[in-house]
């Protein structure tokens, strides 16, 4: 099986810092780590502590929020690109390494503005991150 359960998905925003206080402020989720995009643009990686996660990333063209891409978790992600290739989407990112999620990820879209990502996480990668809530 090429995919697995989702793992995250993806949403730009305007006010980037003011969104992740509105988000964390909730209790419902912890900012696991920040980064920044091929672009350069801030992102934040926010777990709900189960393994499921919330990336946001700061808006280039201020319309936002908006929905960026959809990721499933794949232990085989160059097999789960040349799936996509072959139903008919194009490759938009990689596949490649992500070294501050310690990751390797293929970014495929259909053209109609679905994204979807398949990613698989390093044993030790700070995007694992989950915890006990009480």
């Amino acid at each position: 099986m090429q995919f697995g359960k989702i793992d995250h998905i993806a949403i730009a925003v305007e006010d980037f810092d003011g969104r992740i206080n509105q988000l964390t402020g909730t209790g419902a989720l912890r900012v696991i780590r920040h980064g920044k995009t091929g672009n350069g643009q801030r992102l934040a990686m926010l777990g709900d502590g189960t393994g499921m996660k919330i990336e946001i990333v700061e808006s280039v063209d201020d319309k936002a929020p908006r929905f960026l891409h959809i990721a499933f978790l794949s232990e085989d992600v160059d097999g789960a690109g040349a799936m996509l290739d072959r139903l008919g989407w194009s490759t938009k990112f990689g596949p490649a390494e992500l070294a501050a999620a310690k990751a390797y990820t293929v970014m495929m879209t259909d053209g109609e503005g679905l994204d979807l990502q398949a990613i698989r996480y390093d044993t030790d990668s700070p995007d694992l991150a989950q915890w006990r809530k009480d």
